[in-house]
């Protein structure tokens, strides 16, 4: 059995690119050491049990997709990054229509970061550029903690992905269908930390 696509998802209430569109009243910002909050775990529901591994699998992955992506958007409402980090962003999008944004979203759930963006390129030219953008943000913003280090280095994991050119999803994909040869068992042993 071969895995093709990753499931098809939606940012819950948060329209695609309006992360990177400057508010004209923009929030507080919050204290650089305000944790980001964490949903408590809820509890498995009784019929859960009787699902298949990856339908509860396909289900786990929705809510920890939910979860970044309501810590990502959180990143931008709480002003992290600078005005001129949140201006460079909004240019490379704000161009798009709502049928633009249509297509990337159907389409990025299918072809990741090889999806075609607006206006040429794909959505992996669009992320090292807005990484990039984020970086330079983190930098100016000038947070270091005790070694010097500024806050860039928590776009490490993403830097690695847009290196590479593929996502996570991606990455485990390849080994279930290449070294692993369709055993879903080694993940336990390959991936947990």
């Amino acid at each position: 059995m071969r895995v093709r696509s990753v499931a098809n998802a939606r940012l819950p209430g948060i329209p695609v690119f309006d992360l990177f569109k400057r508010k004209p009243t923009p929030e507080p910002a919050a204290p650089a050491d305000t944790p980001l909050p964490i949903a408590p775990p809820e509890d498995v529901p009784p019929g859960d049990a009787k699902r298949s591994w990856s339908e509860r699998l396909k289900s786990g992955l929705g809510v920890s997709r939910a979860k970044l992506s309501g810590a990502v958007s959180g990143a931008f409402r709480r002003r992290v990054l600078d005005d001129q980090a949140l201006d460079e962003a909004w240019q490379l999008v704000k161009g798009w229509t709502n049928d633009q944004h249509e297509e990337v979203r159907r389409a990025v759930p299918k072809l990741a970061l090889g999806a075609p963006a607006p206006g040429g390129g794909s959505m992996l030219d669009l992320a090292r550029t807005v990484v990039a953008i984020s970086a330079q943000g983190l930098t100016r913003r000038a947070k270091l903690n005790s070694a010097g280090d500024n806050e860039s280095g928590f776009l490490d994991p993403l830097n690695e992905i847009v290196a590479s050119g593929k996502t996570p999803a991606e990455r485990l994909l390849d080994l279930y269908n290449g070294p692993w040869q369709g055993d879903l068992s080694r993940i336990y042993s390959e991936m947990s930390f």
